[in-house]
């Protein structure tokens, strides 16, 4: 499934939040509600959104809010209600009191569904989350036929349906139901749990401009592009006029995302030089990065290694391998605090102090490292 096709986010708001004790979506996390935090996860991926809500007092987030149409009967109301007035028959849902749900959650479940009727995940430990996943509007009448029979089960209705279980690992989520479980969350948060961890993603960062950033790239691309295919994305937060060659898969006033197509000394086409599948360019603000990463994360159909030219694509995820080219040693402080988690890499007139080869990859588990570096 590619999820550039239409699909509608719906948001599940409508618990009565007793163990809370106050509505959970006006909680905050990060400076932001959680209702709020909900939409930003669907907006990327959905051309609409409902919220699932007894309530009008959503209606100011400019989404329909939608009521439930057999009350107080759980999740399966707000479900059948939305799906009911869901015009696609591809759904994206989510509760509004799982904070941390991350984009790789959103673009593994996206890209499992294939013909499946409903693609919910399973973590680690064997838990079902049933409440995050692909719905299809086919299933409707199967919810009607169980609600008729007072079978209010989210549980039930995924064993009478096609559902296909995508197991997650290193993953995990955090309901949030009373006030302890705020507290472990808002703390979590704090300890960057939130920012999801990339298996399959190299970023590449510098402490200046030409210091080897994309010469570095390039080796690693040749290195891995034998083991499996690279997608190769150079972000840069400077705005410049872009041949008209080039093709545009995305773009606002916030950033910029094109596909690269010609063979030039540009850093995105040494990338597709150096042997990716393809290479994309991102010209984004900072706030944006991971916005247009995205988009680049909604065009990749299979299993591929991402190589990622970014000095500010680890503040939104975590990749497998962060390397830091340095063009002085030792580092500032500025820069030690900024780039804490990357391994520092220096070109001299004997070469590049580490050894590629040493990067490589495993089909099961994504990006390790063979040695020391």
């Amino acid at each position: 499934m590619t999820v550039n096709q239409q699909i509608t986010g719906i948001i599940l708001a409508g618990g009565k939040s007793s163990r809370m004790g106050i509505s959970k979506a006006w909680l905050t996390i990060e400076n932001k509600r959680f209702i709020e935090n909900a939409i930003s996860i669907l907006r990327p991926y959905c051309h609409n959104i409902l919220i699932s809500a007894n309530t009008r007092e959503y209606n100011t987030y400019g989404y329909e809010v939608v009521c439930d149409r057999y009350p107080s009967i759980g999740p399966m109301g707000g479900l059948e209600a939305c799906l009911n007035r869901s015009e696609t028959e591809k759904n994206l849902v989510i509760p509004c009191d799982v904070p941390n749900i991350s984009a790789m959650i959103i673009h593994h479940i996206l890209h499992s569904v294939n013909d499946a009727d409903v693609v919910v995940p399973i973590w680690d430990n064997n838990t079902l989350e049933p409440l995050i996943g692909y719905y299809s509007k086919r299933i409707y009448p199967i919810i009607i036929e169980q609600i008729e029979k007072r079978e209010y089960s989210i549980i039930q209705l995924l064993r009478r349906v096609q559902t296909r279980y995508v197991h997650l690992h290193g993953f995990k989520l955090h309901n949030v139901n009373t006030p302890t479980d705020y507290w472990v969350s808002t703390q979590q948060c704090r300890l960057s749990e939130r920012k999801p961890y990339m298996p399959w993603l190299i970023v590449v960062s510098g402490t200046g401009r030409k210091v080897g950033k994309t010469r570095l790239a390039c080796d690693i691309i040749a290195h891995l592009s034998k083991k499996l295919p690279v997608i190769a994305v150079k972000v840069s937060n400077h705005f410049h006029a872009v041949e008209a060659e080039q093709k545009q898969v995305a773009g606002n006033r916030n950033f910029q995302v094109f596909e690269e197509q010609l063979i030039t000394t540009k850093d995105s086409s040494r990338m597709r030089q150096a042997g990716a599948l393809r290479s994309y360019y991102i010209q984004a603000t900072d706030e944006f990065v991971h916005d247009a990463f995205q988009v680049v994360l909604q065009r990749v159909d299979q299993q591929v290694i991402i190589i990622c030219e970014s000095n500010n694509l680890t503040r939104f995820v975590t990749p497998a391998l962060h390397l830091l080219v340095c063009n002085a040693w030792p580092l500032e402080d500025e820069i030690i605090q900024k780039f804490s988690h990357a391994i520092p890499v220096r070109f001299s007139d004997e070469g590049c102090s580490i050894d590629v080869t040493n990067i490589d990859v495993n089909a099961l588990t994504g990006v390790f490292l063979k040695s020391k570096i």
